[in-house]
């Protein structure tokens, strides 16, 4: 019992351990997420392209929605397809305050704040913006 304290675990283990370890760190997490992320369906404005901010009646903050699948879409929505990296310039480029929060539908990351965005934006390589044409679900 007391040899395995002292020897080394398995190369597998310590890498499986390091991993769930880096993803408890909710920032590593998005960023894993926005990272790798394609074909987001983020609910815009057909003239202006930005992102839709939700109705809620908040002044203190604002709130905006976007899916992880285009099937999890509401009906008769304007939308363009975008990238883990495209959204987040997209959302950041929209003005607002650091406790802004971006829904993720449908997503292993389901909110992030404007603030935490920031940072995981600055670890991701620069994105020009997303040259989808808007669609519309059904």
């Amino acid at each position: 019992m007391i040899v395995g304290v002292f020897v080394k675990p398995p190369v597998d283990s310590q890498a499986a351990w390091t991993s769930a370890s880096e993803s408890a760190d909710p920032i590593e997490r998005a960023r894993a997420f926005f990272l790798t992320a394609k074909d987001i369906a983020v609910p815009v404005d057909p003239d202006t392209l930005a992102i839709k901010r939700e109705n809620v009646d908040r002044e203190d903050i604002n709130f905006y929605m976007v899916y992880a699948k285009p099937s999890l879409l509401p009906g008769n929505t304007s939308y363009q397809l975008m990238t883990g990296s495209e959204l987040l310039a997209s959302f950041l480029r929209i003005s607002g305050r650091d406790v802004d929060l971006l829904f993720i539908r449908g997503a292993r990351v389901s909110s992030i704040s404007r603030g935490d965005a920031v940072k995981v934006a600055s670890t991701l390589p620069a994105a020009l913006p997303s040259a989808s044409a808007v669609l519309r679900s059904p």
